[in-house]
């Protein structure tokens, strides 16, 4: 599975790149404790983003809370305009604490956050609630596969501006 989500994620920075919309991208893996694997990126900068998808692993409990502020922050301190935005995928519920509503400043600095729950185990009703706050989008993906076809539409939503509200990203009908 963890090479899926690596797919997934190679897709969406391709999607970016395509997009002309998006500039940089940065990477945060949250599980016991929040890792940056890069910070905010020129997206021609291949080679770094391969070193980054490299190291992503699947291990451990899940941070949402940590991500979120490490990622505001990482978005702070690179920014050159404009207010960003994330993209959290989780299978998983907050631990090891209680949440502390982290989302809340990412809405005070206009960062929409766009989440996608994997799997069973996922915090649907925190996730939803991040997303609905903050004015990005909230997906699930069932399996893994399902996060190619969400991602790139997530880098649409990004790259052209766009923030749906209380709305899932569906399958397309074809």
């Amino acid at each position: 599975t963890n090479r899926l989500r690596v797919e997934a994620a190679r897709a969406f920075i391709q999607q970016a790149r395509t997009s002309g919309g998006v500039g940089r991208v940065g990477m945060v893996q949250f599980s016991d404790n929040v890792k940056q694997l890069l910070p905010l990126t020129p997206l021609a900068d291949e080679a770094a983003f391969e070193r980054a998808l490299a190291a992503i692993n699947e291990n451990g409990q899940t941070d949402i809370d940590g991500s979120i502020r490490r990622g505001l922050n990482d978005l702070r301190s690179g920014r050159t305009h404009g207010t960003g935005a994330m993209v959290l995928l989780t299978d998983g519920k907050q631990e090891p604490n209680e949440y502390q509503q982290a989302h809340q400043q990412a809405r005070a600095a206009g960062v929409p956050v766009h989440t996608v729950a994997l799997g069973k185990s996922a915090d649907r009703n925190l996730l939803r609630r991040i997303a609905e706050e903050t004015g990005g989008t909230f997906s699930e993906a069932t399996q893994d596969r399902d996060l190619l076809r969400l991602y790139s539409a997530i880098a649409g939503c990004i790259a052209g501006g766009r923030t749906v509200l209380n709305t899932a990203l569906r399958k397309p009908e074809w």
